[in-house]
């Protein structure tokens, strides 16, 4: 598990430090730094393959494009130099690569590649990624067949993934009290009736046509509705569909990192998947999510108030921005939260917009 990031001059932080938990939840104003943090890790987890022989880092990799490494060197950085630094159980380990304004590339010098993040004689902290994107598909009725095993971060592979996995029996520990059975595909169905009661999903494999189609119907009772096409029934059922796969499917050692969870979702939809990925925080794996939803944080407060979750084993953090004389300085708050669910340091703008407005209503 990483438990600590550090660093400096990536993007818009200069010189910032990050302890993570088991479970990590992000949230602040818009371009607090959120996905700064989490694109450190995807930079590091998309350039393993090129350290330290080749020595450079992929900018434009399968999980983000980062442009070129003028985007990503901090615009108010003292030196040329980015750094990416972290620590878990096995140790720390570190990437310090060097700005060429020449070629607008970073470059790992050779002095440096042997103590770089993934030096060949090193279990260098070799996380299991498992990444969903906030830019991810919209419904459509068929995907093709690939030979991907994992949801990709943008979820255009999630029917196919179901039908690969439908008898897979889903861990206990986030089961859905109600599914007829552990069986990915009731999971699904049980998991999306919370955010429209009575949804069901069934997902069939034409091998001929090298697809796979997904249709939706509503169950009461003994009634059924005709099943529907994705398209035709609300976007926020297919659009979880990505984050619901990758949380039930994973495994202990699976870093899962999750953006942006109650997008299209009502608000107890939103409760109801924020429970279910902080639940993915047992057995192992860690997750980070970033969010702007107060019911996915209220999901974790009462998780650790009912004694699911400890509050040892969570991690809050709240991003602001300050104007400073010649720069924006980002900062980062971890609110603490007590075993009752209470959050003892209250940032400003935290969570107040709903006072704020009830206050001017009365």
């Amino acid at each position: 598990m990483i438990n600590k990031i550090y660093l400096k001059n990536f993007k818009c932080f200069i010189d910032e430090s990050f302890g993570l938990a088991e479970l990590n939840i992000l949230c602040g104003l818009n371009s607090g730094g959120k996905s700064t943090l989490i694109q450190s890790l995807l930079l590091i987890a998309q350039s393993r393959q090129f350290l330290p022989s080749i020595r450079r880092l992929n900018l434009k990799g399968d999980y983000y494009d980062f442009g070129t490494a003028r985007d990503v060197l901090n615009n108010f950085s003292e030196e040329d130099v980015i750094e990416i630094s972290m620590s878990d159980e096995h140790g720390d380990y570190s990437i310090v690569a060097d700005y060429n304004s020449s070629n607008n590339t970073f470059r790992i010098p050779f002095e440096r590649a042997e103590g770089s993040y993934v030096a060949p004689k090193r279990n260098a902290a070799r996380f299991k990624l498992k990444y969903i994107s906030a830019n991810r598909t919209g419904p459509v009725t068929t995907q093709n067949n690939s030979e991907t095993l994992n949801v990709t971060p943008y979820g255009d592979n999630v029917i196919d993934i179901i039908a690969k996995n439908l008898d897979t029996s889903i861990p206990k520990t986030l089961c859905h009290p109600r599914a007829s059975s552990e069986k990915l595909e009731d999971q699904l169905s049980a998991w999306l009736g919370e955010i429209s009661p009575g949804v069901e999903i069934s997902v069939d494999t034409f091998r001929d046509l090298g697809v796979s189609a997904a249709r939706f119907s509503t169950k009461t009772g003994e009634l059924s509705t005709e099943s529907h096409r994705p398209t035709n029934v609300g976007f926020g059922l297919f659009y979880i569909l990505p984050i619901l796969v990758t949380v039930l499917t994973s495994r202990p050692g699976d870093l899962l990192i999750i953006e942006n969870p109650e997008a299209h979702l009502h608000p107890r939809g939103q409760a109801a998947i924020g429970r279910l990925i902080c639940l993915a925080a047992f057995g192992g794996r860690q997750v980070i999510v970033e969010t702007h939803s107060d019911h996915v944080v209220n999901a974790l407060r009462l998780l650790i108030k009912e004694g699911t979750l400890s509050p040892e084993s969570t991690n809050l953090l709240y991003f602001e921005s300050t104007s400073e004389s010649l720069y924006i300085k980002r900062s980062v708050v971890k609110v603490e939260i007590n075993r009752s669910g209470k959050i003892l340091n209250w940032p400003d703008s935290f969570m107040d917009q709903w006072d704020n407005d009830s206050m001017r209503l009365i």
